[in-house]
């Protein structure tokens, strides 16, 4: 019983080894990384293809709750910005 213990914990070691890096891209560092950090963005929002709003956040974008769109405080005024348009966010390094 002992041994198939063991080998059954080297099997799941071995397998999640092999599938980490497959699972764990660097997309996925990067969205994860923002989860955990405060990292700033550059962020671009538009309106029926026009853009509306161009902006760099202080810090982390906030996902509003209960809607598509988003909240951060801008650099350069230091005020609170939200929009729900089609925005696109570059994490900055």
């Amino acid at each position: 019983m002992k041994v198939l213990v063991t080998t059954a914990i080297a099997v799941l070691f071995t397998v999640g080894l092999v599938l980490f890096p497959i699972m764990y891209n660097d997309s996925s560092r990067t969205k994860i990384g923002n989860w955990w950090g405060d990292q700033a963005a550059d962020i671009k929002c538009y309106s029926g293809g026009v853009l509306v709003i161009e902006s760099t956040s202080t810090g982390k974008v906030q996902d509003a709750a209960n809607s598509d769109g988003y909240f951060w405080v801008d650099k350069e005024t230091g005020r609170g910005l939200e929009s729900n348009g089609d925005c696109v966010l570059r994490y900055l390094d």
